[in-house]
């Protein structure tokens, strides 16, 4: 499984940049993203016995997925606690399924997620968050994982090596800029393999439309994307209507997303391919 790993710092909304993504690639393997309409919804047309992507949410700040969408809290644990406890069996292998412990968002797209409750998923991801992470590396499928905002002591840190590439999520402000160099130097550079790193830009209210080439002098990794200030691109717009159609970055996230697959790519000038086993 090609893992790719988002981390943010500063203001940047990782879920939806994360789900956005994530419904992308679904939709890219559906050929859905060529401005057909359709009748039926993504559930009917893509079961998830079928996906090949899935969205994980794996950060020690807690989930948040499920008060986005209104889903209800399961009896019996999050997808994330329930792949980990198979994960870290020894009697599991390189095979272990995601699919058994994911649920779909409004949409058809795949999640897995983690609690709610900081305490708890901070917990999850130190008792068995390498393991899980190395576990879905081994699969064959794509997935998207949200490592919340790193920091020093985050257990999620020690999850990075497992990711074939880390996308860090900030927006253009220089004081924001300058800590996330900072962060990128003192925290992440030593958990990535050399070029496996790569920064995506968000505009906001102030500079809604960054100047990369400036911006990228500040940063110790290549700049992969920069995404358009949008008031519509607010976290709503992973919802299933209108907004995820008309946002410019929403359609911009969706469109870098669909053509790393296409052409089998690359992040931030890094060959897009599949990770080797660690």
């Amino acid at each position: 499984m090609t893992v790719i790993g988002i981390v943010t710092i500063g203001p940047a909304a990782p879920a939806d940049f994360g789900i956005t993504m994530a419904g992308a690639a679904v939709g890219q393997q559906l050929g859905l993203l060529k401005g057909k309409r359709r009748k039926k919804s993504m559930e009917d047309v893509f079961p998830l016995a079928a996906c090949r992507t899935v969205y994980v949410e794996a950060s020690p700040q807690g989930g948040s997925i499920r008060s986005i969408f209104g889903l209800p809290v399961p009896e019996r644990g999050t997808g994330l606690q329930n792949y980990a406890s198979q994960a870290v069996d020894p009697a599991t292998n390189g095979s272990l399924d995601w699919r058994s412990s994911a649920e779909q968002l409004p949409g058809g797209t795949p999640f897995m997620d983690c609690p709610s409750d900081p305490a708890k998923s901070a917990l999850l991801l130190a008792n068995s968050g390498p393991t899980t992470i190395s576990k879905l590396a081994l699969g064959r499928d794509l997935a998207i994982v949200d490592f919340g905002e790193p920091y020093y002591g985050s257990p999620a840190l020690e999850c990075l090596q497992y990711a074939s590439y880390v996308l860090v999520i900030t927006t253009g402000s220089r004081p924001v800029l300058a800590r996330a160099a900072s962060h990128t130097n003192s925290l992440l550079q030593d958990k990535m393999q050399p070029g496996k790193l790569a920064f995506v830009i968000r505009g906001d209210a102030v500079n809604p439309k960054p100047d990369g080439s400036s911006l990228q002098q500040i940063l110790p990794a290549p700049i992969s994307l920069i995404v358009p200030y949008d008031p519509k691109a607010a976290i709503g717009s992973v919802r299933k209507d209108k907004t995820r159609e008309s946002s410019t970055a929403v359609r911009a996230i969706r469109t870098y997303t669909t053509k790393l697959m296409e052409s089998n790519s690359s992040i931030g000038g890094v060959e897009w391919s599949q990770p080797t086993p660690r």
